[in-house]
């Protein structure tokens, strides 16, 4: 998880959302906008999957490969919004997902 600063209020996650440049796959979407420090946001809706203790194991796992991209020094706001097709993902295909799409903001467009 990460701490209270680093994640976004209601105004900046829609703020953020709007301006950002979105990448997407088929379990996940998310948005990106360079900022000079690190911010994060996960959403996980009810559509993913009925149950919240399988939303938030989903959740946890974005948070941790967020944590690592803190840790390399990356800046930035990166909101990641699930689809249904994450919950029906294996651990290490989800992870693949979500590490492809971070690794995407620093290609050129």
């Amino acid at each position: 998880m990460l701490k209270r600063g680093e994640r976004l209020s209601r105004t900046q996650f829609v703020e953020f959302g709007r301006k950002g440049k979105r990448f997407h796959s088929e379990a996940l979407t998310m948005s990106f906008f360079p900022y000079q420090t690190f911010h994060g946001a996960v959403v996980v809706s009810k559509k993913v999957s009925k149950s919240a203790v399988r939303r938030n194991r989903l959740r946890r796992q974005v948070y941790a490969q967020l944590q690592n991209v803190k840790q390399l020094g990356k800046t930035g706001v990166f909101v990641f919004i699930l689809k249904p097709e994450s919950e029906k993902m294996t651990n290490a295909q989800f992870r693949g997902a979500v590490k492809d799409l971070i690794e995407r903001t620093e290609k050129p467009a």
